[in-house]
């Protein structure tokens, strides 16, 4: 989940050691019109069921102007996977390249 201060996108990352696909969802499950490194799967994932708890679990985490909080549902199980100040180490590139600038004005 990445936040700027507050939730706003969801990354969900589907197959990643075979072929890695990337979707991004805001927090009412919409397909956002972003690529991000992966392309986006031929299939939508289906939205978790605990996202509503999900969402209130990076809100409580949020310490800085961005964190990515990495969460996972595994049988009916929330567990937090990791905390990233920098993903792809600050290098990832939004297509279209008009999100690099949206998601940069976040920042606050």
């Amino acid at each position: 989940i990445h936040c700027f201060g507050k939730t706003k996108y969801i990354q969900v990352d589907t197959d990643r050691f075979v072929e890695h696909t990337r979707s991004i969802f805001d927090e009412n499950w919409n397909v956002m019109p972003i690529k991000y490194l992966y392309q986006p799967p031929n299939i939508i994932p289906n939205k978790p069921e605990h996202l509503n708890i999900m969402l209130e679990i990076a809100r409580m985490l949020i310490m800085s102007p961005y964190l990515r909080v990495d969460l996972y549902s595994i049988q009916g199980r929330i567990v937090v996977g990791e905390l990233t100040f920098t993903p792809e180490g600050g290098t990832g590139r939004f297509t279209p390249q008009e999100w690099d600038k949206k998601l940069g004005e976040l920042w606050k």
